[in-house]
């Protein structure tokens, strides 16, 4: 009889162990499902910064490309300007047009402030 008890015992701690496993390994699945789901969604939002810093750094270009452009025609527009003061021809409108493109100037760059 004592034989029996000890099987039986043994057999009941075994299927409980059996349990344990089995509720180890449900529990691992399911972590590993957790992490695989979480690299995913990391890998999804590595690769959207990634476009949007793309994009920032392009409008950044395009912009620094823009203000220069300005400014490289303001340069001319003064240095065409300068000259027809030297001879007198230069008149309101001159002026209003430099005060005009030096008003766009400072707010492209502010602009281009406000994104960096």
């Amino acid at each position: 009889m004592r034989e029996e008890e000890v099987r039986e015992m043994v057999r009941r701690l075994m299927e409980e162990v059996r349990g344990f496993k089995e509720e180890v390994k449900r529990e691992g699945e399911k972590r590993d499902r957790e992490n695989r789901e979480l690299r995913e969604e990391l890998r999804k939002d590595r690769e959207e910064r990634r476009k949007e810093w793309e994009e920032w750094k392009r409008e950044k270009m395009e912009g620094e490309e823009r203000i220069k452009k300005i400014e490289e025609r303001l340069e001319r527009w003064e240095k065409r300007e300068g000259e027809r003061m030297k001879e007198g021809r230069m008149g309101e409108k001159g002026e209003k047009r430099i005060r005009e493109l030096e008003i766009q100037i400072d707010k492209k760059e502010r602009e281009e402030r406000r994104k960096i």
